[in-house]
């Protein structure tokens, strides 16, 4: 009797023991199965990506570009796709490439194409040449890729006094120092021209301010690209006292003092100043 129980009780212990271990794989099968299923399902296109930085100019060789495999799902638009096809049309590339990015034909400057600042210009934009100096052109610290606001000093009037000042653009982008397009350029460098991507109207702006008047760059920061107002600056507002930061001063300043002939009030405007007896 006592070994009819034990053998009972040594059969219940291996299907104890099989049941935990039957179970412990399928739990381990269930939490793989999603990441395996995943993969497989996931289908797979061909995409031609740089294996190097890639500047404006630069031919597009075996070298420098490889194929990959890239979720067909996702693949941008304008990518290429067929690296031996591609590189028989002898691309040039037109906008910068970085190391692993796709290849888009709209960075490109086109089948047998030398590279030229045209290739760089968006659509219904116009690039436009404005001649600049050490001052002008911020002391040479203004590169392609970077965006300025566009004044115009001119004179209003027949006398000297009467000169102003407007910010005719803002926020324009800088797509060519001299000769040079490559957003690739770095340090300071004094350029006697520099070239801006505007729309045709604005070219139309920065011909006629070129002609009657002097035209000024301002530098901004990169992030910086919202439009602010702006005002026509005389020379009624070059007086002494303003902030660099900050709000305006009042454009008239007032003081009392007490004299020959009784209290008086000085009003000075700009450079000059009035006296006005007090009675």
């Amino acid at each position: 009797m006592r070994s009819r129980t034990a053998l009972f009780f040594l059969v219940a212990m291996i299907f104890g023991i099989a049941a935990v271990f039957l179970a412990r794989q399928w739990l381990q099968t269930q939490r793989q199965a999603p990441t395996v299923v995943s993969a497989n399902n996931v289908a797979l296109a061909k995409v031609v990506v740089a294996t190097k930085d890639l500047s404006l100019g630069d031919r597009i060789t075996a070298d420098s570009v490889k194929e990959v495999d890239w979720p067909a799902g996702s693949v941008p638009a304008g990518a290429v796709t067929d690296k031996e096809k591609f590189l028989a049309s002898e691309p040039v590339v037109a906008r910068r490439f970085t190391a692993n990015e796709p290849i888009l034909t709209s960075k490109l400057a086109g089948p047998n194409a030398r590279a030229t600042l045209s290739a760089q210009i968006g659509d219904d934009q116009r690039a436009v040449s404005v001649r600049v100096n050490d001052v002008v052109g911020v002391a040479g610290f203004i590169l392609p890729g970077d965006r300025v606001d566009v004044m115009v000093t001119r004179q209003i009037g027949d006398t000297g006094n009467n000169n102003v000042t407007d910010v005719l653009l803002q926020n324009i982008k800088v797509i060519g120092i001299d000769q040079n397009a490559s957003e690739d350029a770095s340090g300071a460098t004094v350029v006697k021209a520099v070239t801006l991507e505007v729309g045709p109207e604005q070219a139309q702006k920065l011909f006629l301010g070129s002609k009657v008047g002097e035209l000024s760059l301002a530098l901004r920061n990169y992030l910086d690209v919202d439009a602010v107002p702006v005002r026509t600056v005389t020379v009624a507002d070059l007086r002494s006292g303003d902030t660099a930061v900050g709000p305006d001063t009042k454009p008239v300043r007032r003081r009392v003092h007490s004299g020959v002939g009784g209290p008086s009030i000085v009003v000075t405007r700009g450079t000059s100043s009035s006296s006005y007896q007090v009675r």
